[in-house]
């Protein structure tokens, strides 16, 4: 380690720390929606494998802080997307039900949405909207995540909970039917997407 330098330290009385310094920036929807933009600098921080248990996903994303992460296969090509929210939420008790298994049994396999299902939005068209157009976006399309990219890179997301969370506004996003079972399902079981 001597080809290393230390690098310089200051003392907190050299600067001033306050509230709005370590909060999330606060935007409204007409803000750009660029800075809305959940961007990658680093994929590999952002994935997980199949087989990874609900369980272990789960405290996997609450201690890096992470409410998204792709689901990649072994040779790693992006299969889908969970969230901290299907891992919480009453989808996954749902589809233990449909498939036989206990809860625990679970992987993000079984609980991830797949790549096919989200929605893909162009960095050259949200460099020219604002906030308001992409939660309007993601309302249309009843979609809680929509992917960006820039030519043919995935560079970032949009999502839903993070909007909500930076303009303070509680987003009514409902899911959409992928199909005439997920119609059938809420008419007859009552049960929500």
């Amino acid at each position: 380690m001597t080809s290393f330098n230390e690098l310089p330290v200051v003392k907190q009385n050299d600067f001033q720390v306050n509230k709005a310094s370590v909060m999330t920036k606060r935007l409204r929807f007409e803000s750009p929606a660029e800075e809305a933009l959940l961007r990658f600098i680093q994929l590999e921080a952002h994935v997980m494998e199949t087989d990874t248990n609900i369980n272990t996903a789960l405290l996997i994303m609450h201690n890096s802080h992470d409410c998204l992460k792709f689901v990649v296969s072994k040779n790693d090509d992006i299969l889908g997307i969970i969230t901290t929210a299907d891992l919480e939420g009453r989808k996954v008790l749902a589809i233990a039900n449909k498939m036989n298994k206990q809860r625990q049994e679970l992987t993000v396999k079984d609980i991830m949405v797949p790549i096919e299902q989200l929605g893909i939005l162009k960095y050259s068209d949200i460099c020219h909207a604002k906030v308001g157009n992409l939660v309007k976006t993601l309302q249309q399309q009843g979609a809680q995540h929509l992917l960006v990219v820039a030519g043919d890179a995935m560079i970032g997301v949009v999502s839903a909970a993070y909007l909500s969370r930076v303009t303070d506004t509680a987003l009514n996003i409902p899911e959409k039917a992928q199909n005439f079972s997920d119609i059938f399902n809420v008419v007859h079981n009552k049960q929500a997407l």
